[in-house]
């Protein structure tokens, strides 16, 4: 059945989304609840299809520890109820509260990125242990405008201008052609309750400002923006899957010991555009992470045909990309933000250069190592992300006297300002996991209560070697 005023229902739009997107009838479907009115109405609009195409549906519910627990208990109460009533199973995690804007600050990324990568981590979590084939996210077309909105101004191109893809793998987004506004009507339609999101209403977040302050000012110029916006995300996606495929057959990268390279002729004969996407590429396969690399960061590759040989054609975001001869290799790197500064995300089997440092880092299975020297850790004790890095201002760690901050450490031990940014911290999600000064001329020190030296399955070994003079 259409609407009176002749526009698809929801659950026509839904159903339509589900065929077009290839998602077959009695596929295990997660779905991303939160209880707000978009996830709301994607879980009504699923168990309305029935017969016409039955799913196998199951939710999941994230509480971030970032709202007050009066409100969250409210929102779980009735995400409970709704899931019931629908005969569909409901599971639900809460992360300590405070502890993901502790991790954003850590990490120095926005609370939005610490949240996003935290809720698909779990959503993942859940579906592989229902067996469920998809995880169904509530985005809307208005989502799609926002996000297109904020791409603009940070500079994104062709493929972060398509927006919001409607499914990537086997996350899919049965609502991205509907508007909020339709969402409302379909609920209202039902009689069906919802959650208003405190936080939504705080510009705190980037998106919230872009809704709650930009697009408005936006709309008030250009009434029938966001349409527009709707269909240029539609053609920037078909030109970025055009510019994909032809990435992927003039530049294909071979797996080598330091990490990927490709014939430089094949890389100076490319067109700009697909040497800044299949760049793109290369650093989310050797280095991937939550983090978005912003666009400008690939400009200097424009030129790149333009370059000598030889020599760093770009570097950053833990990657390095080199010319080599008749090859450019892209390999993995520390991130220097500083003269004096290194920071490295621990990766099993992969040796670190800190040249500025004069260390090497070497990461291994101690199994395989035989090296009396190297640092055992228990995995399991440990919060990812597990990183190597220098001292920063204010850092601390928890020893058996008590917490004492680095600078103090340090004093005792008689190391030399200069110097004192060379030696290797060793860092979780918890905090500081030991201080590596042995190497160096100094000790190692551990955070209180860490066993070591295990002999059980899932250790680490870090190992701090003094680089050879050359």
């Amino acid at each position: 059945m259409r609407s009176t005023r002749g526009r698809a229902t929801i659950k026509e739009k839904v159903l339509s989304y589900l065929r077009g997107n290839g998602i077959p009838p009695r596929a295990g479907v997660l779905v991303a609840v939160s209880g707000g009115p978009d996830s709301t109405a994607l879980l009504h609009a699923l168990v309305q299809l029935g017969d016409a195409h039955p799913l196998m549906l199951s939710c999941a519910y994230l509480d971030h520890g970032l709202r007050d627990r009066g409100e969250i208990e409210q929102e779980t109460q009735l995400v409970g109820r709704l899931c019931a009533r629908l005969g569909v199973s409901l599971t639900v995690e809460s992360l300590p509260h405070g502890a993901l804007r502790r991790l954003a600050a850590r990490s120095k990324r926005s609370l939005e990125e610490a949240a996003r990568e935290k809720r698909y981590a779990y959503l993942r979590a859940c579906a592989d242990r229902d067996g469920s084939h998809f995880i169904a996210l509530g985005h809307t077309a208005d989502d799609q405008v926002e996000t297109l909105i904020m791409r603009f101004f940070q500079g994104a191109d062709v493929t972060g201008l398509a927006g919001i893809p409607a499914r990537r793998g086997r996350i899919i987004r049965p609502l991205i052609a509907c508007s909020r506004e339709e969402v409302l009507d379909y609920l209202r339609g039902l009689g069906a309750a919802y959650c208003t999101d405190s936080s939504n209403l705080s510009t705190e977040h980037l998106r919230n400002k872009v809704r709650l302050k930009l697009l408005p000012a936006i709309e008030e110029v250009f009434p029938g923006c966001r349409g527009s916006l709707a269909g240029a995300a539609r053609r920037m996606a078909v030109l970025g899957r055009f510019l994909e495929q032809e990435a992927s057959a003039r530049l294909v990268w071979e797996r080598v010991a330091q990490g990927c390279r490709l014939p430089a002729g094949a890389w100076l004969s490319a067109p700009a555009p697909l040497r800044i996407l299949s760049a793109y590429r290369i650093w989310n396969r050797l280095f991937p992470r939550g983090r978005r690399i912003p666009g400008r960061f690939f400009a200097p590759l424009m030129e790149a045909g333009q370059k000598p040989d030889g020599g760093t054609l770009l570097r950053g975001y833990g990657v390095r990309l080199v010319r080599q001869g008749e090859f450019l290799i892209a390999l993995r790197d520390i991130v220097c933000p500083g003269e004096k500064g290194y920071f490295i995300a621990v990766k099993q089997g992969r040796k670190y250069i800190i040249g500025k440092a004069g260390l090497s880092v070497w990461v291994s299975d101690p199994a395989l190592a035989g090296d009396e020297e190297q640092l055992q850790l228990d995995k399991s004790v440990l919060e990812d992300p597990i990183i190597v890095r220098s001292r920063k201002a204010g850092d601390r760690i928890r020893l058996p006297e008590g917490t004492k901050q680095l600078k103090k450490l340090f004093s005792e031990w008689k190391v030399p300002r200069s110097e004192r940014w060379k030696i290797p911290i060793l860092a979780d999600g918890k905090g500081i996991v030991a201080v590596l000064g042995k190497r160096l001329g100094y000790r190692n020190r551990f955070r209180l209560g860490l066993p070591r030296n295990s002999s059980a399955t899932g250790t680490i070994g870090v190992r701090v070697s003094i680089l050879e003079e050359t």
